[in-house]
């Protein structure tokens, strides 16, 4: 199937939008040139939870609210890079990024606003994680940890190590990653206990978690990395390990139902339905001279069928486009849903929560 050349997005077979805290209202201009498949003009909040994801990373965030056929830019930026995505509910998410960028939006991404992490924000500019808990718990990660418990209106500093990854849930549970930092708290960051396993070896790259399991991904040092997988199964307590038998590192991992999680590795995808025990190796698009020339970056899924993965291809004159695919079958099988322009690359994804399913 042939992709068609867009005025913002290269896309198969058709393009959306995303827009978002405490001041000022972000759209893309409605004058930008149109194609087909692709609208730069706000669209209503999603009619389906299920049908909704985002993807955010060089050039802005983009949305789907038909899963993944078509795809909106919801936000426009020509500097900041947007490093991560969490959404709460269909209607409710935030985005941080380079430069101290600070997003968050409550009509699911038709505007953006403006948020800052306040005083606190100017010394640590880079923000590389996020996660939305609810419309008013929200935990940021950079150089340190931040939470807030009202919205965005106030931060306070939880953690003070710098961090890449951060995943929370409802109960109050906490994990942050990062570098050979794994640190978990369940009174909502008060206190912190460190569950780096002993023995590990690995940098850790990003972490997820549903209920009382807990999933990390990592790579061994050079100057040939390995992917590694640590799964727990009672929050922490004890792990299990695997080091995968293939080269790269693995930087970004998802679960949506109980034991089954999946990572993304260079081009490739590895998938887990026995809770971490053990992990299969494919190639996003099923071989590896179809997959060599991208490199994922995200990856998100709503359940157990549905999922998105992004990162970024090169092209032909060797420039980096960014890249969206989709899975409807658990990940057996991916299919490539739109490319950006050059110059313009994919870092996360996120999708409705499980409750909205």
């Amino acid at each position: 199937m042939a992709l068609s050349v867009l005025s913002f997005l290269l896309v198969l077979p058709g393009c959306t939008s995303l827009s978002g805290g405490a001041a000022q209202s972000r759209q893309s201009p409605s004058s930008a040139p149109q194609a087909s498949g692709l609208s730069e003009s706000p669209s209503s909040a999603a009619s389906s939870a299920a049908l909704c994801a985002w993807a955010g990373g060089e050039g802005g965030i983009f949305a789907t609210t038909d899963g993944g056929e078509t795809w909106q830019r919801q936000y426009s930026s020509s500097d900041a890079v947007v490093n991560g995505l969490s959404f709460s509910d269909s209607t409710h998410g935030w985005a941080a990024g380079s430069d101290g960028l600070l997003l968050s939006t409550t009509d699911g991404g038709v505007t953006w606003q403006d948020r800052s992490l306040g005083e606190q924000s100017a010394p640590y500019a880079w923000l590389v994680g996020v996660a939305c808990v609810d419309a008013q718990h929200v935990w940021v990660v950079g150089e340190h940890t931040y939470a807030t418990s009202d919205g965005g209106d106030s931060w306070m500093q939880r953690h003070s190590q710098e961090n890449l990854a951060v995943a929370a849930d409802e109960a109050g549970r906490v994990w942050v990653a990062g570098g050979t930092t794994l640190v978990r708290s369940s009174d909502g960051g008060a206190t912190w206990a460190d569950v780096y396993p002993d023995g590990c070896r690995a940098t850790l790259l990003d972490v997820t978690t549903r209920g009382r399991e807990v999933y990390v991904v990592s790579s061994t040092a050079s100057p040939t990395p390995k992917p590694v997988m640590l799964a727990s199964s009672n929050g922490g307590e004890t792990w299990t390990t695997r080091t995968l038998a293939t080269w790269g590192t693995a930087d970004g991992v998802a679960t949506s139902s109980t034991s089954h999680a999946w990572a993304i590795s260079e081009g490739r995808t590895v998938t887990s339905r026995d809770g971490g025990g053990h992990w299969d190796i494919g190639w996003i698009l099923g071989s590896r001279s179809a997959s060599s020339d991208y490199c994922l970056n995200g990856i998100a899924f709503g359940d157990h069928l549905h999922g998105w993965a992004v990162g970024e291809r090169v092209d032909a004159a060797g420039d980096l486009r960014g890249v969206v695919f989709a899975t409807t079958d658990g990940g057996t099988t991916w299919r490539l849903q739109a490319v950006l322009p050059a110059s313009m690359h994919l870092n996360t994804v996120t999708c409705c929560p499980f409750q909205d399913r």
